[in-house]
């Protein structure tokens, strides 16, 4: 575009490449090559350039193409932005309703309702003037007794491979512990 511009110029002038390039301290070379669109002239002699053809550095290098390419590409990005921008929002609203989604199938799931893997009966006894708890447990899948307590005597005293029902076991626990100067609530828990 410079170079048409270049070239318009020096015919309306009626300047020859030579003329024209003495005027700028070039070669007619370089003229050429400006007006053929090869290269272009730099700063310094885009000002003599307008100075010699009468008019502005910005209308000889027609800043108007510049300013409309310059639009046009601030406009395409202006476009790839709202598009990025719109499709954030919608990445976002998934996301979004994804994890309601799963809260709400989490939360209707009965996650934390599990089948019992076996049953324990409980009891609190004061024995020796210390309130203990004792818990006797029974493993569904190995049929296996356990006793639960900190009280050394009665750990000692009753063997959990002795029984095979727990509430038998506990029963035998606070009579022991009745018999002997102690006491147990009545409230025999099963859980």
């Amino acid at each position: 575009m410079i170079g048409e511009k270049i070239l318009k110029l020096r015919k309306s002038k009626n300047l020859s490449q030579e003329e024209l390039a003495e005027q700028i301290n070039v070669t007619r070379q370089t003229i050429s090559n400006w007006e053929l669109g090869e290269t272009i002239p730099d700063l310094k002699q885009a000002k003599v350039l307008a100075k010699v053809f009468d008019t502005s550095v910005d209308e000889l290098i027609n800043n108007d193409n510049l300013s409309k390419k310059v639009d046009e590409t601030i406009n395409s990005t202006n476009k790839i932005l709202k598009i990025v921008k719109t499709i954030l929002i919608i990445l976002v609203i998934i996301i979004i309703i994804a994890l309601l989604v799963g809260i709400f199938i989490f939360e209707s799931l009965d996650y934390f309702e599990a089948t019992p893997s076996g049953s324990s009966v409980i009891a609190t006894c004061t024995y020796n003037n210390e309130p203990t708890t004792y818990e006797v447990h029974k493993d569904y899948q190995s049929g296996n007794i356990s006793l639960i307590t900190t009280n050394q005597e009665i750990l000692t005293k009753f063997k959990p491979y002795d029984y095979i029902n727990e509430q038998k076991m506990l029963d035998d626990i606070t009579n022991y512990i009745e018999n002997n100067g102690g006491t147990c609530d009545n409230n025999l828990s099963s859980k």
